[in-house]
């Protein structure tokens, strides 16, 4: 089975009802998956063997690193084998070159390393290629003379175009790999797909920017590609972005209104810990509102509590005439993150507590800095907007990094002199705010957020 690269999927919004005038008040949420693969992700203790490579790309360090990577409750998720004990045990059993292992040999050898589970594969593809084509373009040939409020003679409408074709290239780069996992302890392949992700990019010649270089294009879409294999065999981060309700409809006391306006005004300046206080309170005196019980339930939902949010969702539907869709997918949202939470537990053997959703609320309008609320910790803020990094997000920076060939000293989730230099020169060469700081653009380029 093939898995093909997508962008990062959102909730559906819906426009909120006639009558509302100003913009819908949005809520973007960090919500942990589970692994694709519950099989796969139950073996923690792993090693991964030289994956068979296609021309100079090998896939194998990246592998590792998004492994490593892995985290839960601030934890690491998996436990790597460490390189030169697999070597050793490599050069013992005398097994020759890289790729896909015989099963039975790699279940002897993760015998010998005491792992759980042995990754090996092959890279399928790694291509980039230029296709010529033209697109179409129309200028204007001669224009009209007109006379000014000055009586002289100006350029005025176009009288005649011209049609013509301009050169154009559009670059494509396409990576795919094979990964498996085999257990060791019965010697089977328990996890095994062909991944693939491309990246496509076009420019002609009447235009100033250039195509980005053929092996950037084929890094990202390694990249890429590797960021679903970790999806398929570790838990991860998925974001979730959903709307507050906004009509007054149901609150009776004028004071209430006052406050319920008020309340939105702290939602979109992203203070949600303001605005879900002010919604549980109004709630207890009206509660005939649809919003109030709506908007309730997203609170109950970002601070984790999925079973009062359902509760509120299906008192927000009791109160409606017609299908409202913000509500039907508010419920839907909650029923399958609990579905999710249970897939989580028995991936981890009930032993991970499932964390409040992380969010940010942000209105239809330009998003600002995110704040932290008092039922959440941000999680996403706007591009040009610092933000201050947790040392596990700063762990993952640092092995990202490095990975990418940038000194950052050992990996510690400290930011140190060494720490900062890198991330001054990681920005520098990708044209962002050389800081030093792990802002939120950083993250973003970086694959983090």
């Amino acid at each position: 089975m093939r898995v093909v690269a997508s962008l990062v999927v959102l909730a559906a919004v819906s426009v909120l009802a006639a009558g509302c005038v100003a913009p819908p008040v949005m809520v973007s949420s960090a919500v942990q998956m589970p692994a694709r693969s519950t099989e796969a992700s139950r073996l923690r203790t792993v090693a991964v063997l030289p994956f068979g490579a296609r021309g100079e790309t090998d896939v194998t360090a990246e592998v590792e690193a998004a492994l490593v990577q892995v985290l839960v409750e601030e934890k690491k998720y998996f436990t790597l084998v460490e390189r030169g004990r697999l070597d050793d045990a490599i050069k013992e059993m005398q097994l020759a070159g890289a790729g896909v292992v015989d099963p039975a040999a790699a279940a002897r050898l993760g015998k010998m390393v005491a792992a759980q589970g042995i990754y090996t594969g092959a890279v399928t593809r790694d291509e980039s290629h230029d296709q010529p084509y033209s697109e179409a373009r129309r200028a204007c040939a001669q224009r009209n003379l007109v006379r000014n409020k000055q009586g002289n003679l100006v350029e005025g409408p176009c009288a005649s175009w011209r049609d013509y074709q301009v050169s154009c290239t559009r670059r494509t780069a396409d990576f795919e790999f094979v990964p498996k996992l085999i257990a060791v302890e019965s010697g089977r392949v328990i996890y095994s797909r062909s991944v693939g992700a491309g990246s496509q990019e076009s420019v002609c010649e009447d235009q100033t920017q250039a195509l980005t270089s053929p092996g950037e294009m084929r890094r990202k879409a390694r990249a890429r590609a590797v960021q679903l294999f970790r999806q398929d065999v570790a838990p991860y981060q998925q974001m979730v972005q959903v709307a507050f309700m906004t009509s007054v409809e149901g609150i009776a006391a004028p004071a209430a209104k006052e406050a319920f306006a008020s309340s939105m005004q702290f939602a979109r300046a992203n203070r949600l810990d303001r605005a879900c206080e002010v919604w549980q309170d109004i709630g207890k005196s009206e509660p005939a509102s649809m919003a109030l019980a709506f908007n309730n339930g997203v609170c109950a939902e970002v601070a984790g509590d999925l079973g009062a949010a359902l509760d509120l969702f299906s008192k927000a539907d009791r109160m409606t005439t017609r299908p409202e869709a913000l509500i039907a997918e508010g419920m839907k949202r909650v029923r399958d993150r609990q579905a999710a939470e249970a897939k989580l537990r028995a991936q981890t053997g009930g032993q991970t507590a499932v964390a409040p959703a992380k969010a940010t609320a942000q209105s239809a309008a330009p998003a600002a800095a995110a704040v932290p609320t008092a039922t959440a910790t941000a999680a996403v803020a706007a591009a040009e907007s610092p933000v201050v990094a947790d040392k596990a997000l700063m762990l993952k920076a640092q092995l990202k990094l490095r990975q990418l060939g940038y000194g950052v000293g050992t990996p510690d989730g400290i930011a140190g002199a060494r720490t900062k230099a890198a991330l001054q020169d990681y920005q520098r060469k990708n044209s962002l705010a050389v800081s030093g700081e792990l802002d939120s653009a950083t993250m973003k380029a970086l694959g983090l957020i």
